[in-house]
């Protein structure tokens, strides 16, 4: 079904743009005259978003909605089109695609590009597509729009065609980046099998004979957003470099008295791989919880909430007292395997007694996420242990990074969390306690804040 999609769209796109009826929206057209696909559309899809509604009979094998822009001014440029797809009935060939039209034909590899190698399931959630051409000098127009085959509805929205400079940075002879990715990606990653078999040179692209890296990693980008995992990610070799070298909180660990017998203990997000920095950073979340642990009778307040992730392990370090010794989770393979979390203790063992007995309420938030959530999930299923406040981002998923040939870094979704149970994760992590937000809460404050109410409401029971 790909490859008759494809090759509809690349035979007739341009002909049944002159051809077709208008849809709803006149700067859109059908590309299926029989009019038994009946067309929707609101906005331009480049100034404005466009929303597309495509209802067919199933009369016919093909139908869709197209437009076309004057890309003149946007030679050299990367044109990036995106989308949200979902489809109902017995719809097939899901797609968004463009087509560049110039002085002087194309190879179909420069000037045409389609998502329909990552299938739309009709019945499905709402899943994003993004396709990515690097317009000639030669251009003039580009043709855009959806596609679809069989009986049922497609609903296309928030659908935008943007255009930016490209990166300009040569690979060397000897990188296949979007193929090492493309490996790595079919190799490791949770939803692997969500991506469809590459084909022979896909990701690549050639400006007089040289191969341009930021349209590999734009191409790598587009293969990450299929996996559908939302947490895979490409770094450039600066941010990867940025990354290494250095480690810091995004905002300060707090630990501190919040009412007699019970100690607030705020844990930011850490971002970076730099051991010292992350030992810095541990050793002072686990010097300040030994410092109050007499003062704790009743229990702690453990705060995740906005912690955006980043390095999970000098958090738990800095909270291994309050953990405890041994597995406090894992990371589930899509083969099942699980890979323990032992928290690294050394340089960060501060003397006190244990409190791995110790009542810890945890709070979280829609913004506790990824590593933030690794958190949670290592508390999760300790005895005297319970989660206050809302739904968590949906994150808890572990990522493994990869080196590239350019310098760049492949952060890929491997593995669920998986708790020291075994409860296996890999969505939102509900709290025992659900807590409605404050209405205020960007001006709360710590003594006012409707979660740590009902935390200490329970720490304080007998």
């Amino acid at each position: 079904m790909r490859k008759f999609i494809t090759t509809t769209l690349l035979s007739i796109a341009f002909f049944t743009f002159f051809h077709a009826h208008a849809a709803s929206n006149a700067l859109w057209n059908s590309i299926n005259g029989d009019r038994t696909y009946e067309i929707k559309a609101s906005g331009d899809g480049v100034d404005i978003p466009a929303g597309i509604s495509i209802v067919s009979s199933g009369e016919s094998q093909y139908g869709g909605a197209v437009r076309s822009v004057d890309v003149s001014a946007h030679q050299g440029e990367i044109a990036t089109l995106a989308g949200d797809l979902r489809a109902e009935g017995d719809l097939n060939g899901v797609a968004i695609w463009m087509r560049i039209e110039g002085d002087s034909p194309l190879p179909p590899a420069q000037s045409f590009s389609s998502s329909a190698r990552h299938v739309i399931q009709a019945g499905s959630a709402t899943e994003r597509r993004q396709v990515r051409l690097k317009i000639p000098d030669t251009a003039r127009r580009l043709l855009f729009g959806v596609v679809a085959s069989g009986r049922g509805k497609l609903d296309a929205t928030n659908l935008s065609l943007s255009f930016a400079q490209p990166e300009n940075v040569a690979l060397a002879s000897d990188c296949d980046l979007y193929g090492q990715a493309d490996a790595l990606v079919r190799q490791h990653a949770l939803f692997a099998n969500r991506v469809k078999a590459s084909e022979p040179g896909e990701g690549r692209q050639e400006v007089n004979g040289v191969r341009d890296a930021g349209y590999d990693r734009a191409r790598i980008r587009d293969l990450l957003a299929a996996l559908g995992d939302r947490h895979s990610k490409l770094l450039t070799p600066e941010q990867s470099e940025q990354h290494s070298r250095s480690t810091y909180a995004v905002s300060a660990p707090q630990v501190k008295t919040l009412a007699p017998g019970i100690v607030y203990v705020k844990v930011p997000g850490i971002l970076g791989r730099d051991r010292e920095s992350a030992l810095v950073l541990a050793k002072g979340m686990a010097a300040g919880i030994a410092r109050h642990a007499s003062q704790a009778e009743k229990g702690w307040v453990v705060d995740l909430r906005g912690n955006v992730g980043g390095n999970m392990w000098p958090m738990l370090a800095g909270l291994h007292s309050l953990l405890g010794p041994g597995a406090v989770g894992g990371f589930r393979d899509r083969t099942g395997k699980v890979s323990p979390w032992i928290i690294p203790r050394a340089g960060v063992e501060n003397g006190s007694a244990a409190l791995d007995h110790a009542r810890v309420a945890v709070l979280v938030d829609e913004r506790t996420a990824s590593s933030g959530e690794a958190v949670a999930v290592a508390f999760h299923g300790r005895a005297g242990v319970r989660l206050f406040g809302r739904p968590t981002a949906g994150l808890s998923t572990g990522n493994a990074s990869f080196p590239l040939c350019d310098g760049s870094l492949l952060l890929l979704t491997t593995s669920r969390f998986v708790d020291r149970k075994g409860t296996v994760f890999g969505k939102q992590i509900v709290p025992d306690l659900l807590v409605e937000a404050a209405a205020d809460n960007a001006g709360s404050t710590v003594a006012r804040d409707a979660d740590i109410d009902a935390a200490q409401t329970w720490l304080s029971k007998e």
